[in-house]
């Protein structure tokens, strides 16, 4: 089954190569951004990934602009993002099949089954503990250090624990759950670097880290805010006082 979804990277909106595109084809930069995204859907969903076969009129239309203003687009694009109807740089830049993310998945799930086999056999043997005992009791650390190091992947959760994790680092003052869009972008984000592996603890700590890093980011630009509503107050007090003409 084919891609559903194709990778950006960070550098992409700023590229140089826009401005060199914009200029030599007199279109806005907003445009040429706009009809490149197009191709790398296109390139996507193709047979063969990285080919694009453009249709001017329909995306003309879909950027609300004109046929001629895509010609010129594409014909500047022609030997920086484009050649010979392949996008430049997709091999590197896209991956040739899923990220492994499933596959990673399926690896942590096996691992999580193992340790729970081996801490009942564990439990079995030793006579001192008693039977009932609950084998999801294990420390995060311990169990992360028993599971090992893993990528992320799709399904990724932190554990039971973590809500208070996050008051013992001081990130929160009362226990709660991280809001699913930070967590969304965390996965979305690391499931983007394939190679770094980390355990489940770790994975939780750079989590806290991320939030910690949302909530700051949020106070900053609440007080920006305020400063912003205080300045525009002052400036509509002082329009409407005369008594500085009158003398």
């Amino acid at each position: 089954m084919a891609n559903q979804w194709l990778r950006l990277w960070h550098d992409m909106p700023n590229d140089p190569k826009w401005r060199t595109i914009s200029r030599r084809s007199k279109q806005p930069i907003t445009t040429v951004i706009a009809a490149y995204v197009h191709l790398l859907v296109m390139a996507s969903i193709a047979e063969e990934r990285g080919t694009i076969q453009v249709n001017e009129e329909d995306l003309a239309n879909a950027l609300d602009t004109s046929p001629q203003s895509i010609r010129a687009i594409l014909s500047a694009m022609e030997g920086k993002v484009v050649r010979d109807n392949k996008l430049i740089g997709w091999s590197k830049r896209q991956p040739i099949k899923e990220d492994g993310s499933a596959e990673r998945a399926k690896a942590w799930r096996e691992s999580k089954k193992r340790l729970v086999k081996q801490t009942n056999a564990s439990e079995l043997q030793d006579k001192d503990k008693d039977k009932d005992k609950d084998i999801t009791s294990l420390s995060n650390g311990d169990e992360s250090d028993r599971l090992g190091s893993f990528g992320m992947f799709d399904e990724w959760m932190p554990d039971s624990s973590f809500p208070m994790y996050l008051v013992k680092l001081g990130v929160v003052d009362e226990a709660q759950q991280v809001p699913s869009k930070v967590l969304q972008e965390f996965r979305c984000f690391w499931c983007g670097k394939p190679d770094i592996k980390k355990t489940q603890q770790q994975w939780q700590h750079a989590l806290a880290q991320s939030y910690q890093y949302m909530i700051n980011r949020e106070q900053q630009y609440g007080k920006g805010k305020q400063r912003i509503k205080k300045f525009n107050g002052i400036i509509r007090e002082t329009s409407t006082d005369l008594s500085w003409w009158k003398g």
